[in-house]
C-alpha cells in the first residue's frame, strides 16, 4: 500500500478542524472536517486510529472553523497544499480534489455542530467550486431532528453518506463497535431510509479479531443485511477494506488484500457492488 495513505497526520498550518489527506477510498485529496476534537464518540471501535486513552481539552470553534475552511480551500485548488512534507509524494494520478468529508475524531452525525457547518459548506459552494460532501459515519443519529435538516443540505449538495456497517450479528457488532448499547438491526433500517437523493456507500472493515478473521457464518449474515438494505435504494459501493494504520487496540489487526478477497466472495457472487481496499498487512 503506497505509504501516503498510511500519513493521516491532522497537521496543516496550525488549523484545529481542517485537515487534507490522500485518501485509499476517496482515490485522491480528501480535505477533513473534525468536528469532535474533544475525541468524543459514541463508538469505541478497537480499529480507530484515535487514541482515547488521553483526554483532549480542544473544543469546536464554528467562527473558527469557518476561518479554517476559508483559508484551506484556496491552498487545496492551486496546489500548494501538497507542499507539506506528508503529501510531497502523492503521486499526479492522486492530485484530485475528491471530496470535502465529515470524519475526525467522533460521529458526525450526533454532532451539535454538524448543521451550522453543512449550512457554511452551502454557502461557501456558491462561490466556490467544491467537490462533493461525504459524511463518513456510523449511523447512530440519522434520525435527530439537526441531522435531518443537515441531511437535506447534503441532498441540495449532491452529497454522500459512507454508512458503517462492520458485521453481520448483534454479538460480533458489539466486538467491532466497542459498545454494546446500540442495535445493528436499528442502524441497518436507519440507512435504508437515507434520502434516495444522497449517495450512499457501505463502508465495511474488517480485521482479524484475536488473530482470526471474521468466520464464513458472519459474512453470510453480513451479506443478508447487505442485501435487505440494497433492496429499499441503491448503494454505490461497499468498501471492503483492513486496517491500515496503527489501531487503538492491539487484539485486533489487518488482513491481506488477497484473504479479504477470498472471504468477501460471498458478497461479490451477490452482485452487490463490491471495492476491495489494502491495508497494512500487505
Amino acid at each position: 500500500m503506497d505509504k501516503v495513505y498510511k500519513k493521516h497526520g491532522r497537521d496543516y498550518k496550525n488549523l484545529k478542524y481542517c485537515y487534507p489527506v490522500v485518501s485509499r477510498r476517496s482515490g485522491g485529496l480528501s480535505l477533513g472536517i473534525n468536528l469532535n476534537p474533544d475525541k468524543l464518540c459514541n463508538f469505541d471501535c478497537p480499529y480507530c486510529q484515535v487514541d482515547r486513552s488521553t483526554v483532549s481539552q480542544l473544543r469546536f470553534s464554528h467562527p473558527e472553523f469557518e476561518r479554517e475552511i476559508e483559508a484551506i480551500i484556496p491552498d487545496v485548488l492551486d496546489g500548494s497544499v501538497y507542499e507539506i512534507d506528508r503529501l510531497k509524494s502523492t503521486p499526479p494520478s492522486r492530485r484530485v480534489w475528491k471530496d470535502i468529508a465529515f470524519a475526525g475524531d467522533g460521529e458526525p452525525s450526533t454532532s451539535p455542530h454538524l448543521l451550522p457547518s453543512m449550512k457554511t459548506l452551502y454557502k461557501l459552494s456558491t462561490t466556490n467550486n467544491l467537490p462533493k460532501v461525504t459524511w463518513i459515519s456510523n449511523a447512530t443519529g440519522l434520525s435527530k431532528p439537526k441531522t435531518i435538516e443537515s441531511m437535506e443540505i447534503l441532498a441540495e449538495l449532491q452529497g454522500e453518506i459512507w454508512a458503517k456497517v462492520d458485521a453481520g450479528s448483534q454479538e460480533y457488532f458489539k466486538t467491532i463497535s466497542g459498545v454494546s448499547r446500540f442495535n445493528l438491526d436499528r442502524i441497518c433500517s436507519e440507512i435504508s431510509g437515507i434520502d434516495p437523493s444522497i449517495g450512499l456507500k457501505i463502508q465495511t472493515c474488517l480485521m482479524k479479531v484475536h488473530g482470526s478473521p471474521p468466520s464464513t457464518s458472519e459474512i453470510t449474515l453480513l451479506k443478508e443485511r447487505l442485501l435487505k438494505i440494497a433492496e429499499q435504494r441503491e448503494i454505490s459501493e461497499v468498501q471492503i477494506y483492513t486496517i491500515a494504520r496503527d489501531p487503538s487496540q492491539d487484539f485486533v489487526s489487518a488482513i491481506k488484500l488477497s484473504q479479504l478477497q477470498e472471504i468477501c466472495q460471498p458478497l461479490v457472487e451477490a452482485s452487490l457492488p463490491v471495492q476491495f481496499y489494502s491495508g497494512n498487512a500487505d
